[in-house]
């Protein structure tokens, strides 16, 4: 379980943090839109497939422990880097 006054991380650093430790890249070429916002995505390849998470965070929004965990085990990431454990 995470620490209960443990700082969460900002959208932007996290995504570094997947680029730079998990390979994962960072797509924003404006093309996908729901209801009018555009929607990024995460991808990391694994295996043979490419994973994808649509995101649509500001750099400087920070994520709640929620968020962390699904997009950790949807492009399937060690969570304890970022302090969790799912289970």
């Amino acid at each position: 379980m995470p620490y209960p006054m443990m700082e969460w991380p900002r959208f932007g650093n996290f995504r570094r943090q997947l680029e730079t430790e998990f390979g994962c890249r960072y797509i924003d070429d404006g093309k996908v839109t729901v209801n009018g916002d555009r929607v990024a995505r995460l991808e990391r390849d694994i295996d043979g497939e490419t994973r994808r998470y649509a995101v649509y965070y500001s750099d400087e929004e920070r994520l709640a422990p929620t968020v962390v965990r699904s997009i950790c085990a949807h492009l399937r990431v060690d969570p304890t880097k970022f302090g969790l454990t799912l289970g």
